[in-house]
């Protein structure tokens, strides 16, 4: 279960052209690349729930590989929050547990299968296992009992042992559905406050802590952060683009792929993606931790780093760019960037 419903406010205003599950890093979208990791994790089949530009997501996820495992779901009332999207989603589940994530969400495929693993046979009743981050700060605290029992999501549940912060991902038996009615019906607006719910009522609500890197994607330094973290641990890059490894660089004579144009006096400085059909013009440098999206076009003299180019984008020459993301002609910076623990 796959929440891409909401607008995406931090992110603005970059999200009022693109929602949040479509944004490139890495060579991907956010969606797709959440998709596979869930795949490999051993996920079988995805229902998404849409709301802000929906029929992007739509088009988007019918068109990659993955497409035929996917049911997307609209929720035009999304602007009730995510719980609402939940609800609505969770109307074309059958009757068994499910993984439940934002599609702003980067995590390894271990984590995943580790959740999964723990929910099945961990020992004690349960019916949703969480993942915790026990060394992050920021975001939703989480705090718990001595035993492996959630004891309350958020501030209010401050008297009890802080075990760290949500990491956005949990496994719930299909029964969640119907405390995430109640909730809704009383007002909520956060499948946290559904949680919370189901805590006083006594039902057991366990966590798993997360060992794993894993992103948010809520803001535009969260993007950048998981595109540097991505691009640092690729080993390859896929048929027709070019991937330069941390601590290599490659220039215009090297051996590049046909569709990929350097002119003379380029530099690409790894790690650092150039995706197909792009040219890059005579003397810049690009790299460290850059992103080229398929089509871009990069002017002479100028120099790119730590920054993501969406499909189709142009800089123009004599330009420095450095903690941006820039879609079409316009650069959207970061004045600061988060670093995960």
């Amino acid at each position: 279960m796959i929440l891409a419903a909401g607008r995406g406010e931090r992110m603005q205003p970059l999200s009022d052209f693109v929602p949040k599950p479509l944004l490139f890093c890495a060579g991907l979208t956010l969606i797709e690349r959440l998709i596979r990791s869930l795949i490999e994790a051993g996920v079988g089949k995805f229902t998404v729930g849409v709301g802000w530009k929906g029929d992007l997501v739509r088009e988007h996820l019918t068109a990659i590989p993955e497409g035929r495992l996917i049911e997307v779901v609209d929720v035009p009332d999304y602007r009730r929050g995510p719980l609402r999207t939940l609800v609505s989603a969770l109307s074309n589940v059958g009757d068994r547990s499910f993984l439940l994530c934002p599609a702003d969400y980067v995590v390894e495929p271990e984590t995943v299968s580790g959740l999964i693993s723990e929910h099945t046979h961990g020992s004690g009743r349960r019916v949703i296992t969480m993942l915790v981050d026990s060394n992050r700060q920021e975001g939703t605290p989480v705090f718990g009992h001595g035993n492996g029992l959630v004891a309350g999501i958020g501030d209010s549940a401050i008297s009890f042992n802080h075990i760290g912060s949500s990491a956005m991902l949990l496994l719930a038996m299909r029964s969640f559905k119907a405390d995430c009615e109640a909730a809704l019906e009383e007002g909520s607006t956060q499948v946290v406050s559904a949680i919370n719910r189901m805590i006083t009522e006594g039902k057991p609500i366990r966590y798993a802590l997360v060992r794993q890197p894993w992103f948010d994607v809520d803001s535009l330094s969260a993007l950048l952060d998981a595109n540097h973290h991505l691009l640092e641990r690729r080993t390859s890059g896929t048929t027709g683009t070019l991937y330069v490894p941390s601590g290599q660089e490659v220039d215009w004579r090297s051996n590049i792929p046909s569709s990929i144009h350097l002119d003379a006096g380029v530099k690409v400085t790894g790690p650092t993606l150039v995706c197909e059909s792009c040219r890059i013009e005579s003397e810049s440098r690009i790299g460290p931790f850059a992103t080229i999206g398929p089509n871009c076009h990069v002017g002479a003299r100028t120099i790119i780093a730590e920054s993501i180019l969406f499909e189709q984008s142009e800089v123009p020459g004599d330009v420095t760019l450095e903690n941006a993301a820039v879609y079409g002609q316009t650069p959207y910076r970061s004045k600061t960037r988060y670093v995960p623990q």
